[in-house]
C-alpha cells in the first residue's frame, strides 16, 4: 500500500498548512482503521473544517495506493445538485493543488455526476481505447447525436427549444444503432473530451454547430471529415477521459419501477436473450403478454400494419448485440439455477401469468445484473456525504445496504451532525453501510449490547443530569459548585470530585453531583477508546468568533471578545420601551390562552418578536381570542407608526456594515420578516447613496463610455507587474510607430470603425509580440500568458492579405459575445453599460486619415502619457495580481492542448485567451466601479478630474475591514489564483474558480438580496457566488435554506441571527456558513467574525435565549435523548426545493424541560468525548496525563502550552463547542 505522503503533496500551494496537516493526518487514520479491519468509519468533524479534503485524500489512497489501476470510488451525496457540483469543483482543485506531480502524471481523480440508477449501470463497464481507421455512417450519426446532447446540455445552442439537427432527427435514445454505439463509447468520457477540446477550439465548434443545424455539414468545408477525425481522436484516447469517481445522489440509488423506460428496454434485452433460437410465434406470445404487463416497451402503435413483425425484428436485433456491456452479466443471471427454473415455470403460462410474478422475476434479474456489474467494477471505497439523511432509513439507505454495501469493501461516512445514542441512530447508520460480520459491525454490536459501554454511559449520563438538576435547585449549592470546580484542570477535577463525594460536611446534593460527575467521566473514558476505532471527530477553535448578544448587540467595543454564548439581558431601547412593554403583555396573554394550540401560540409569539409583517401574518385567524384582543390591537397600531424594535436594530447594524464596506449575512425564521428587513434596508441604502452623489458626479454609464480610460493597457500593466515601468517605456519608443502602422493596416483590412477598444487590443497585441523574447519577461511567473498573446499579432498580419476573417473575429464589436463561446454567453450577463458599441468610437473609420488619427490619439495619450484609470491608481500589486491570474489561465489552456500543437490550434487558443483578458477586465470594472462606490470615490477627493478622483478613491478610500476597494480586488484575485479551473466562458468544467467567477459574471444584484426556499437552484448558486465576491449584494438575508450546504465565507465576517432558533445546533450550522477553512476572518490575525443576536428584553425572548443557552451546555455533555424536541438539525437540505422556514414550534416542550444551572467551563471540558486524531506522542500525553504538556494544536498547528484540557466533543447530538 502506497503511503499518502507519496501520493499527495505535504505543502500544497494556497492551502493553510495547519488545516492540511490535520486533514492529511485524519485521512491516514481513516486508512489505518480500514487496514485494521474496520470496514466502515464515520468522519464527524464540525461544519467548516474541511471534511471534503479528508475524503478526497482517502479517495486518492483507494485509487492510487495499490497496483490495481482500475479501482473506482462511489461518492453518495444528498439529492439536489448543489453538493454534487460542489464536489466536482473541489475535485478539480484537488487534482491540480494537492496531487503529487508523479501521481498527476499518471492519473487524476476524474469524476462524473451520475443522474440516475440507469446512468450508473450503463457506466459500470470498462471502455477501452480503439484504433478506428474508418468511421461508418451509423457511427458518424451516433457521434453527432452525442455532440448534440452535449452541446444542448452545456447551453451552447442558445435558448431555443430542443430541436435535433436534421441529420439525427430519426435517431432515438433507444435506437439499436445508438445502443450499440454507447456500448463501445462512454458518454461521460466523450463529454470530458469535448469539454477539453472546446476550451481551445470553441470557434471550430460554433461553426460546426451552424453547419449541422443547417444540414450543410456533409458537403461543405470538410466538416464530415472533421467529425470523423474528432471521433477517431476520441476513440484513441477514451480511456484517458474515463471516470474513476462516480457521484450519485441518494435518490438515484434505488432501482426505478419496472415500467420505467430504461427498465423496459433492459427487460426487452433479457427476453431476447431468453428466447434465443425460439420460433417467432413463441417470441410474439411472450412479447404480447409482457407489453400488456408493462414490462416491455410499447414501441409500435396498434394501427401499424406490421406491428409485431417490426417488434420481433427490433428485439432480435437488440439481443444479437452488446447492451451497455451487460451481455455477460445477463447471460450469467438467466442461467443461474433458481432464475432458470422460475423462467421455465413463468414461460409455460406466460399468457395468464400474474403480473406481480412477472414483475418480480424481471426485477430479480435486473438486481443480479446490477450486482454482477458492481462487483466487476472494482469499487474500493464508497464515501457517503451528509449520512445523517439516512437516520430514518429513507433516501436509498435500505437499497444501499442490500445492493451496494456487500460489493464495496470500505465505506467512509461523513456528517457534522451528531447522533442520539439512546435511539441507536449511529448504530442504524452503520448498519446501512457496514459489512455483515465485519470489524465495524463487531464494534457497534459490542458497544450497543445490553450492559455494554453505550448503556453504561447513558446510565451515568442520566444520573449526572438528575444530580445536575438537583443541585440547580439551591443557589448556595450552585455557587459552591462554581467555586469548587472553576479553573480545575482535568486530573485535579477528578481528584476534587472524588474528595467532595466523600465529604460529609457538604450537602447531599453537592456530594451526589460530584459522585455522578466522577462516574460519568470514567464511563466516557471507557466509551471513547472503543468508539474512536470507528468514529473520528474534530472541533474547531472559537477564537475567531465575537458574539454581540442582547443588550450588547450594538456595542462594537466590548472589553474583550466573547467567543461563545454568555448570560446577558435582552436588547432594549428607551424609544421602544412602551412598544416592548405592550408586546410583552400581549405575549403573556397569548401564553395563557387555551383556545389555540401551543403551536399557534408559539407562532404568534415568534411573530410578535420577529417583525411587524410576521406578527400580522401570525395574528390572522386569531380574532376570536378575546382576552388578548385589546393588546393585540394596541400593538398593531403602534407598529403602524414605527419600525419593529428588533427589525430596526438589525437594519441599523447591517446599514452600518454597508457604509463601512463590510458584507452582512442575516438569518430569519420567517419569510415575512425577511422581506420586511430587505425593504427597509434597501430604502435606507438607496437614500444614503443618493445623498452622497453631487450634482456633477459621474455616472457609471458615462464613465464606461470612456473606453480609452477604463480599458486596461496590458502593455504598461505587464511592465508594472514586474515592477519595471522604465523597461516598457524604452521599448515603447522603439516599437510604437511600427505597431501603430500595424493597427492602422488591420483596421483598414477589417473594414470596421476605429474604436478605442479595438485600437488598444491591436496595440497591446503588437507590442507584446515584439517584446515576448525579452529576458526580463521570460523570467517572470506568467510567461505562458505572454506567449499566448504574442501568437496573435503575427497571425493577424498574415490575415490582412487573406480575407481578414480571423481579423474580423478579433475586432468584433462586442468582444466575447458569441464567437468564442457561442450561446453560452448568456451565462455571462454583463452590464449593458459594459458593452462595446458605437458610443466609444474615436474616429468614423471611413477613411485612412480618420483611422490613423484615432490610432495616433490613443498611442499618444494612453501609451506615451499613461493617461488611463488603471495606470494612475497607486497600487502596484494590482497589476501583478492581474498577470498572475492570467498566467494561471494560460497554464490551464496549455494543459488542455498539451497533447497536440497544430498552428491553427495555437492561434485558436490565443484568441480564446484574449477573450479571457476582456472578460477579466469587464469583471474588475463591475466590482470596483459600482455606481454606489463611484459617488463615494469622488466625494472622498475634492480636486482633479472625474477619472483622477475615481482612481484616488479606488486606491485609498477604506471601505471594508480597513481595506481599499482595490485591495479587496487583489484579495479576490488571489482567491481566484488559488482556485483551480478557468474564468473562460469556453471552459465548461465545474471548477472552483468558475464558481467564484460566476458571481462576477452573473446579472448584477442590488445592495440587498434574499435567499429562501422558493429561490431557484441556479439563481441560488449565482447569488451565493456574488456574495462571495466583491460585487453586490453587500447584505444577504436568508431563511434556514441559507444555513445548510453552502459557503458564504470569502467576503463576509458579520452574521446576524435576527430570529433565534430554539436548537443551538442550528445556530452553530448558521455560524458555520462563514466560520470555515479559508474564510475572510482567517486572512488576518486582527479580523474576527462578528455574530449578533438581537433578542429583545421581554419575557418571551429572554426566556427563549435562556433555553438556548442552557440547551447548548446539555448538547455538549449529556448523552441520550434531550428533554426537549431537538428538531431537524441536518446540515444539507434534501433537494433544491426546500420549503420556506417558519418558527420552530417547540414551545409546548419548554414547560417540561428541566431548569439547570450554568456549569463551569472546566466541567464542560471534562465531560466531552475526545475522538480527534493527533500525533501519537501528543495524543497519549494529552489524553492520559491531563496536565501541562507541549503539543501541536490540532487546529492551528502551533506549539501551545496545554494547561487546559484539549478540545473534546459530544457526538450525542447537537454541536460541540471548544473553549
Amino acid at each position: 500500500m502506497t503511503k499518502l505522503t507519496d501520493i499527495l503533496l505535504a505543502d500544497p500551494p494556497g492551502c493553510p498548512p495547519e488545516a492540511w496537516s490535520r486533514q492529511l493526518r485524519t485521512a491516514s487514520e481513516v486508512s489505518k482503521r480500514f487496514e485494521s479491519g474496520r470496514d466502515t468509519v464515520l468522519l464527524a468533524d464540525e461544519v467548516g473544517m474541511g471534511k471534503t479534503y479528508v475524503a478526497l485524500a482517502a479517495m486518492c489512497q483507494a485509487l492510487f495506493g495499490s497496483d490495481e489501476s482500475d479501482r473506482k470510488v462511489l461518492l453518495v451525496t444528498p439529492p439536489g445538485n448543489i453538493l454534487r457540483v460542489k464536489w466536482q469543483q473541489e475535485i478539480e482543485t484537488f487534482n491540480q493543488r494537492y496531487l503529487h506531480p508523479e501521481t498527476r502524471s499518471k492519473r487524476n481523480i476524474q469524476a462524473i455526476a451520475i443522474q440516475s440508477y440507469w446512468d450508473l449501470l450503463r457506466n459500470l463497464q470498462e471502455f477501452r481505447n480503439a484504433a478506428v481507421h474508418r468511421v461508418g455512417p451509423e457511427d458518424r450519426l451516433c457521434f453527432i447525436w452525442c455532440i448534440f446532447n452535449w452541446a444542448f446540455g452545456r447551453k451552447l445552442l442558445g435558448k431555443k427549444r430542443r430541436v435535433p439537427w436534421v441529420c439525427i432527427e430519426n435517431l432515438s435514445a433507444h435506437h439499436p444503432n445508438l445502443v450499440s454505439f454507447l456500448s463501445r463509447c462512454s458518454v461521460h468520457a466523450l463529454e470530458r473530451f469535448l469539454d477539453a477540446d472546446y476550451r481551445v477550439r470553441s470557434h471550430f465548434y460554433q461553426e460546426l454547430f451552424r453547419n449541422l443545424r443547417n444540414d450543410h455539414w456533409n458537403d461543405t468545408a470538410g466538416h464530415r471529415a472533421e467529425v470523423a477525425t474528432l471521433f477517431k481522436r476520441f476513440a484513441g484516447e477514451q480511456d484517458r477521459h474515463e471516470p474513476n469517481v462516480f457521484i450519485i445522489g441518494m435518490n438515484a440509488l434505488a432501482r426505478p419501477h419496472i415500467d420505467q423506460a430504461e427498465n423496459r428496454l433492459l427487460s426487452k434485452y433479457v427476453l431476447a436473450r431468453l428466447l434465443l433460437g425460439k420460433h417467432d410465434e413463441t417470441r410474439k406470445a411472450h412479447a404480447v403478454a409482457l407489453v400488456r404487463a408493462r414490462v416491455l416497451p410499447d414501441e409500435f402503435s396498434d394501427k401499424h400494419a406490421h406491428r409485431w413483425t417490426c417488434y420481433l425484428q427490433s428485439m432480435k436485433a437488440l439481443g444479437a448485440g452488446e447492451f451497455y456491456g451487460l451481455r455477460d452479466a445477463v447471460t450469467k443471471a438467466i442461467n443461474e439455477p433458481d432464475l432458470a427454473a422460475r423462467w421455465r415455470e413463468l414461460s409455460a403460462t406466460i399468457g395468464s401469468a400474474d403480473r406481480a410474478v412477472v414483475h418480480r422475476f424481471f426485477n430479480d434479474v435486473g438486481d443480479r445484473v446490477f450486482a454482477a456489474q458492481l462487483a466487476r467494477a472494482n469499487f474500493g471505497l464508497c464515501v457517503v456525504d451528509e449520512v445523517h439523511n439516512w437516520k430514518s432509513g429513507a433516501f436509498g439507505a435500505r437499497h444501499f445496504a442490500k445492493h451496494y454495501a456487500p460489493d464495496i469493501r470500505r465505506k467512509l461516512l461523513m456528517s457534522a451532525t451528531p447522533f442520539q445514542m439512546e435511539e441507536q441512530e449511529m448504530a442504524k447508520l452503520f448498519a446501512f453501510a457496514q459489512a455483515i460480520g465485519g470489524g465495524s459491525e463487531s464494534i457497534m454490536k459490542s458497544l450497543y449490547k445490553p450492559g455494554g459501554k453505550i448503556a453504561v454511559c447513558l446510565e451515568t449520563s442520566d444520573a449526572f443530569a438528575k444530580a445536575w438538576q438537583a443541585v440547580s435547585a439551591t443557589p448556595a449549592d450552585v455557587h459552591l459548585i462554581d467555586e469548587i470546580y472553576a479553573g480545575c484542570e482535568r486530573e485535579a477535577l477528578r481528584c476534587v470530585a472524588a474528595r467532595i463525594a466523600e465529604d460529609a460536611a457538604e450537602s447531599d446534593e453537592v456530594r451526589q453531583f460530584s459522585a455522578a460527575l466522577s462516574n460519568y467521566r470514567r464511563a466516557i473514558d471507557s466509551l471513547q477508546d472503543d468508539l474512536g476505532q470507528v468514529v473520528i471527530r474534530h472541533t474547531k477553535s472559537r477564537e475567531k468568533r465575537h458574539f454581540h448578544i442582547g443588550r450588547d448587540f450594538d456595542d462594537e467595543t466590548p472589553a474583550a471578545p466573547r467567543h461563545s454564548l454568555y448570560p446577558v439581558e435582552g436588547y432594549a431601547s428607551d424609544d421602544d420601551a412602551l412598544l416592548n412593554f405592550v408586546g410583552m403583555r400581549l405575549g403573556q396573554f397569548v401564553l395563557r390562552e387555551k383556545k389555540k394550540s401551543y403551536e399557534a401560540n408559539a407562532r404568534l409569539l415568534g411573530g410578535i418578536t420577529s417583525s411587524k409583517a410576521a406578527f400580522l401574518e401570525s395574528a390572522r385567524g386569531m380574532e376570536k381570542l378575546h382576552d388578548s384582543l385589546p393588546y393585540r390591537r394596541m400593538f398593531e397600531q403602534m407598529l403602524e407608526h414605527g419600525v419593529h424594535p428588533k427589525v430596526n436594530a438589525t437594519v441599523e447594524r447591517a446599514f452600518d456594515n454597508y457604509k463601512n464596506g463590510r458584507k452582512t449575512l442575516i438569518f430569519c425564521e420567517r419569510v415575512a420578516t425577511l422581506k420586511e428587513i430587505a425593504d427597509l434596508l434597501t430604502g435606507k441604502i438607496d437614500r444614503f447613496v443618493d445623498s452622497q452623489a453631487s450634482s456633477n458626479a459621474i455616472k457609471r454609464r458615462s464613465l464606461l463610455k470612456q473606453r480609452e480610460q477604463v480599458e486596461n493597457i496590458w502593455w504598461h500593466s505587464l511592465w508594472d507587474a514586474i515592477d519595471q515601468p522604465a523597461g516598457g517605456a524604452d521599448m515603447l519608443d522603439k516599437w510604437l510607430p511600427e505597431v501603430e502602422a500595424f493597427a492602422v493596416r488591420c483596421l483598414k483590412a477589417a473594414g470596421v470603425k476605429a474604436s478605442a477598444r479595438r485600437i488598444i487590443n491591436l496595440l497591446d497585441a503588437g507590442l507584446i509580440a515584439r517584446a515576448a523574447s525579452d529576458d526580463r519577461l521570460a523570467a517572470c511567473g506568467f510567461s505562458s500568458a505572454i506567449a499566448l498573446i504574442a501568437q496573435i499579432a503575427p497571425r493577424l498580419e498574415r490575415d490582412c492579405d487573406s480575407g481578414a476573417e480571423l481579423l474580423k473575429r478579433f475586432l468584433r464589436a462586442k468582444s466575447g459575445a458569441t464567437d468564442s463561446s457561442g450561446a453560452n454567453a448568456e451565462e455571462f450577463a454583463a452590464d449593458d453599460d459594459d458593452e462595446d458599441g458605437a458610443s466609444d468610437e474615436i474616429g468614423s473609420g471611413d477613411t485612412s486619415e480618420d483611422i490613423a488619427a484615432a490610432v495616433d490619439a490613443v498611442a499618444r495619450h494612453q501609451y506615451r502619457e499613461r493617461d488611463n484609470l488603471w495606470l494612475t491608481v497607486d497600487n502596484p500589486g494590482f497589476h501583478a495580481r492581474l498577470w498572475q491570474l492570467l498566467g494561471s489561465e494560460a497554464d490551464a489552456l496549455d494543459r488542455t492542448g498539451e497533447k497536440r500543437s497544430p498552428s491553427d490550434d495555437v492561434v485558436e487558443a490565443a484568441l480564446v485567451f484574449h477573450d479571457v483578458l476582456d472578460d477579466l477586465m469587464s469583471g474588475v470594472r463591475r466590482f470596483t466601479l459600482r455606481q454606489d462606490l463611484l459617488v463615494r470615490y469622488e466625494r472622498a477627493s475634492e480636486h482633479g478630474s472625474h477619472i483622477a478622483r475615481v482612481a484616488r478613491g479606488l486606491a485609498s478610500m477604506r471601505i471594508g475591514h480597513d481595506q481599499s476597494m482595490l485591495a479587496r480586488a487583489n484579495r479576490f484575485m488571489k482567491s481566484l489564483i488559488e482556485a483551480d479551473g478557468s474564468i473562460s466562458r469556453a471552459d465548461l468544467t465545474p471548477s472552483r474558480r468558475r464558481s467564484l467567477w460566476q458571481g462576477v459574471s452573473s446579472r448584477q444584484s442590488g445592495s440587498v438580496d434574499v435567499l429562501h426556499g422558493k429561490t431557484p437552484g441556479p439563481s441560488r448558486a449565482g447569488l451565493c457566488a456574488a456574495f462571495n465576491s466583491p460585487l453586490l449584494p453587500d447584505v444577504l438575508i436568508c431563511t434556514s435554506i441559507g444555513s445548510e450546504g453552502i459557503d458564504l465565507h470569502r467576503q463576509c465576517a458579520d452574521v446576524i441571527h435576527h430570529d433565534l432558533p430554539w436548537n443551538p445546533a442550528k445556530l452553530e450550522q448558521r455560524n458555520g456558513r462563514v466560520d470555515r477553512v479559508g474564510s475572510l476572518a482567517q486572512s488576518s490575525d486582527e479580523l474576527l467574525i462578528n455574530i449578533g443576536i438581537p433578542f429583545l428584553a421581554n419575557n418571551y425572548e429572554q426566556f427563549q435565549y435562556g433555553k438556548v443557552y442552557s440547551r447548548a451546555q446539555k448538547f455538549e455533555i449529556l448523552l441520550g435523548s434531550p428533554d426537549f424536541e431537538a428538531g431537524n438539525i441536518d446540515e444539507e437540505i434534501l433537494g433544491d426545493e426546500s420549503a420556506e422556514a417558519t418558527v420552530d414550534p417547540t414551545l409546548d416542550t419548554c414547560g417540561e424541560e428541566a431548569v439547570l444551572c450554568i456549569l463551569p467551563q472546566s466541567i464542560l471540558d471534562a465531560l466531552k468525548l475526545d475522538l480527534a486524531t493527533r500525533d501519537d506522542g501528543a495524543a497519549s500525553a494529552v489524553m492520559r496525563n491531563g496536565g501541562t504538556v507541549t503539543a501541536a494544536d490540532p487546529v492551528h498547528g502551533e506549539d501551545v502550552l496545554l494547561t487546559e484540557p484539549p478540545q473534546r466533543v459530544s457526538i450525542a447530538r447537537g454541536h460541540a463547542r471548544s473553549r
